[in-house]
């Protein structure tokens, strides 16, 4: 008597799910083609420009803002302001890991969309803490090139 640890189906049985597989698998490649095209229609130039943006710009900044905060803490004239624009450079990259983490949660349990907009849905949070973060740099940076400029002159 032999035993198997798989229990056995008869080979129609077996064509049947592998059809209704095969079925269920198209009716997906549908639907993704039919929002591929509803999103196609309804996009336009400035939709298009605003994604590209976002996408050059949102973690663009981060890499920047490290590189260029690295490169110039090794100056021995911006030894002054060296630890606080190290800090907000880092605070750039933990602000966009926090906008990250919160898309990747809220819009899975909110059906793909950043749905209704209010205090119950938290996308908008992260994303000005995000331009908070660019900003704090930005002033550090700034306050820091004026103090030198002023030392020069």
């Amino acid at each position: 008597m032999s035993t198997s640890l798989c229990p056995r189906y008869s080979r129609r049985a077996d064509i049947r799910r592998t059809d209704e597989l095969a079925n269920l698998d198209l009716s997906f490649v549908r639907r993704a083609e039919d929002v591929a095209v509803q999103l196609h229609e309804v996009l336009t130039t400035h939709d298009n420009l605003h994604g590209l943006s976002a996408l050059v710009g949102i973690p663009g900044l981060p890499i920047a803002a490290v590189l260029i905060s690295r490169s110039l803490a090794c100056s021995r004239s911006w030894a002054a302001g060296r630890r606080l624009l190290l800090s907000t450079a880092r605070l750039t990259w933990i602000a966009l890991a926090l906008m990250a983490a919160t898309i990747a949660v809220t819009l899975p349990g909110n059906g793909g969309a950043f749905g209704p907009a209010g205090p119950a849905v938290p996308a908008g949070w992260p994303n000005r803490l995000l331009v908070i973060a660019y900003s704090a740099w930005l002033m550090v940076l700034a306050r820091q090139a004026t103090r030198l400029s002023r030392q020069e002159s």
